[in-house]
């Protein structure tokens, strides 16, 4: 049996052509397939992945946009739970300050009644204050500014802290009490602050 060598040359032409055919609609499939991920993505869908078989430099590109979006996921998240903490945060004292100056508007406090009142009120509007000098804190944090740090003595700490919030445990019969012994950490005091007052 004998091939002319003509059509043994169209022959491995055909399949050549066939080949290429066959590479250029995988290669497309896969360029599809990360295209549709990425713009799910890019709608919001943080949670899809995209799945591209091989080895090639394609199925990497699919391995490196799945880190990607992990990380995208989790910062996401972590800026949900933020704001929704900052949000909480800054509820507490902004209820505090519309609660005691109704009482003065309304003239239910009067008299050194009144000034107590109102020192809660400055209380308040500084804490609220802090609060948000906190956050643009950690925003600076997020640009690699560093927060200030210094000696802080704890026992004095949760001292003040108890203070503050002895208002608040008046209102619901409770009592606050700090019992311990001196301990100096180095640290940022104001996060120090509020991881007690939490």
């Amino acid at each position: 049996f004998r091939v002319s060598v003509p059509a043994a040359r169209s022959g491995i032409a055909a399949a050549v052509v066939l080949l290429s055919i066959l590479l250029s609609q995988m290669l497309t499939r896969k360029i599809s397939t990360l295209l549709t991920a990425i713009r799910k993505v890019r709608a919001g869908a943080y949670e899809h992945r995209t799945h591209i078989s091989g080895r090639d430099e394609i199925a990497q590109i699919g391995e490196e946009f799945n880190s990607l979006t992990d990380r995208l996921q989790t910062t996401e998240t972590l800026r949900r739970r933020f704001v929704s903490d900052a949000s909480h945060e800054l509820k507490t004292p902004l209820t505090s300050i519309s609660g005691y100056a109704e009482l003065i508007e309304s003239g239910m406090a009067q008299g050194e009644q009144a000034k107590t009142f109102a020192a809660e009120i400055h209380k308040s509007a500084n804490r609220l204050l802090t609060l948000i000098n906190d956050i643009i804190r950690l925003s600076q944090l997020d640009e690699g500014v560093e927060m200030p740090k210094e000696n802080v003595e704890l026992l004095s700490l949760a001292g003040e802290v108890a203070e503050d919030l002895r208002p608040a445990a008046d209102k619901r019969s409770l009592t606050i009490s700090v019992d311990g012994q001196t301990a100096v950490v180095f640290g940022v005091r104001r996060l120090l602050y509020e991881m007690l007052y939490n």
